[in-house]
């Protein structure tokens, strides 16, 4: 009898579940849900031959300040350039997802970002995020988690 090791079994299962161009998430840091985390609301996934990113989740406290994210695709394309900036510098080895929790004064003012986990990658996005963010003055204020996933590729 043939024995084949679960470790093969369960990667021959999962890439049929993931489809064949997407390779399965590469095991390391991974963020983890907080009680009183904002639902998340928004979703969107990027091509792995175009961005480090595959996919992220965004919600907030008022949802208002997360519409306002989404607004004009902001969200979408800050997420992959942040990525993209962190994966140059390799800040995102060994990382599965992480997530930016941030909070927005009145005046639309970020006043607080945090990584989880923390670590290289989680600094590497709060850095790029802040750094994106600082022209932003029309945002309410508010709290919002957005959730990062990446390419096993990447990640690796």
């Amino acid at each position: 009898m043939l024995r084949i090791p679960i470790s093969l079994t369960l990667a021959v299962l999962l890439s049929g579940c993931l489809g064949a161009d997407q390779p399965p998430p590469a095991p390391g840091q991974r963020a983890k849900g907080r009680k009183g985390d904002p639902e998340l609301v928004h979703h969107w996934q990027m091509p792995a031959d175009k961005s480090p990113l595959q996919s992220a989740d965004l919600g907030s406290e008022p949802p208002a300040l997360a519409d306002a994210l989404m607004q004009g695709g902001a969200a979408p394309s800050i997420t992959h350039r942040i990525a993209l900036a962190c994966a140059t510098q390799s800040a995102l080895a060994g990382t599965e997802s992480v997530a930016l929790r941030l909070g927005v004064a009145e005046g639309g003012t970020l006043e607080s970002l945090e990584g989880d986990p923390a670590g290289k990658a989680a600094s590497c996005l709060a850095d790029a995020l802040r750094a994106e963010l600082a022209e932003s003055s029309d945002l309410p204020a508010g709290a919002a988690l957005l959730v990062l996933q990446f390419h096993g590729s990447e990640a690796r």
